[in-house]
């Protein structure tokens, strides 16, 4: 794959500090990182995001460390493998007209005339070349995320990647098809430069907090798929029943969703009616009957997203039906 241009004056790179030879290295370097897909057909989705962000980390902070958050960000761009990161690139990084929506995520012009836009190739190009939960920005955010628990970036960081007037509330009017080599994407926000990315960094800041019922992110909360995320985080925090009333306290059905999504991150497909059978076994106590079932309706239909996910991804390679694994937690879920 041609990255870069080969002819570029040596003012540029003396002037931008070595950056694009660092992006080059940075890309590089993570897509030997995620080169081994063997382990895929036996995880979660949750695992498969520790995994990238483990894998990923490392070459994120370096470039990071010399040139700041949005390097980073660039990088991962190309780790995504997805339309919405082709789409980003030519809307804020790289734009094609003069001017950009965030001044923070352009990259300078000569670095642009040196760079392809991200890979788009949600399905492996062959076993050999398997990006694990790689069509999202789920791992970025964790890595973001770590970096503000951790004091090493300011909150006003957030915005400057997640601007309010672009991104907007979750699901509100922002939420929009967009359109992409012809083809229509639904349930994305273009406006926001990287929606998913804030699922997990919200779950981050909530999963370190040392009391994250009472997590002050009423800033933060303003942000596309933040509640959903903060939903993720209070799950395996507590228990199903304490992470849903937690929600529906804050009287949020974006966050008992993001509880629910959650749980199926956590399933592997292979495992997940014994993880399901540990966390709400059919026990009905005086009175629970009606809040179990719909619990369980919650927990096994959270693995909806992950399945179509797996499924489009690993199916072929794994020779497994993520879609029947789905069917049987829903099986499950009536049982009792």
């Amino acid at each position: 794959m041609m990255l870069f241009n080969s002819i570029v004056p040596d003012v540029f790179l003396i002037e931008n500090g070595g950056l694009v030879d660092d992006l080059i290295q940075c890309i590089e370097q993570q897509e030997i990182a995620l080169s081994n897909p063997a382990w895929v057909c036996t995880a979660s989705l949750s695992e498969m995001y520790a995994f990238v962000h483990a894998a990923l980390s490392p070459h994120w902070d370096a470039i990071y460390q010399k040139h700041g958050l949005a390097s980073a960000f660039w990088c991962a761009l190309y780790q995504m493998r997805s339309p919405i990161a082709t789409f980003i690139w030519d809307t804020f990084v790289c734009p094609l007209r003069n001017g950009g929506l965030v001044p923070f995520l352009l990259m300078p012009t000569g670095a642009c005339e040196r760079t392809a836009l991200p890979p788009s190739d949600i399905l492996p190009r062959h076993p050999g070349s398997m990006y694990p939960a790689g069509f999202d920005a789920h791992a970025f955010g964790i890595f973001f995320g770590n970096l503000l628990v951790d004091g090493r970036e300011p909150e006003s960081s957030v915005f400057k990647l997640f601007p309010e007037d672009i991104c907007g509330y979750a699901y509100g009017p922002q939420r929009q098809n967009f359109t992409h080599g012809g083809v229509k994407y639904a349930a994305y926000s273009p406006k926001c430069p990287h929606n998913i990315a804030i699922h997990s960094l919200i779950a981050t800041i909530v999963k370190r907090s040392p009391d994250p019922v009472h997590l002050n992110v009423s800033r933060l909360l303003g942000l596309h798929l933040a509640p959903h995320g903060f939903g993720h985080g209070l799950f395996p925090r507590f228990s199903v029943r304490h992470a849903m009333q937690i929600c529906r306290e804050r009287e949020s059905s974006v966050c008992t969703g993001g509880v629910s999504h959650s749980i199926g991150n956590w399933l592997r497909p292979k495992t997940g009616l014994q993880q399901l059978d540990a966390i709400l076994p059919c026990i009905v106590v005086s009175g629970s009957g009606d809040e179990l079932s719909l619990l369980r309706l919650d927990a096994a239909h959270g693995y909806f997203i992950p399945s179509f996910k797996q499924n489009a991804t690993f199916g072929q390679l794994c020779n497994f039906n993520y879609y029947r694994a789905f069917s049987t937690y829903d099986e499950w879920a009536r049982q009792c």
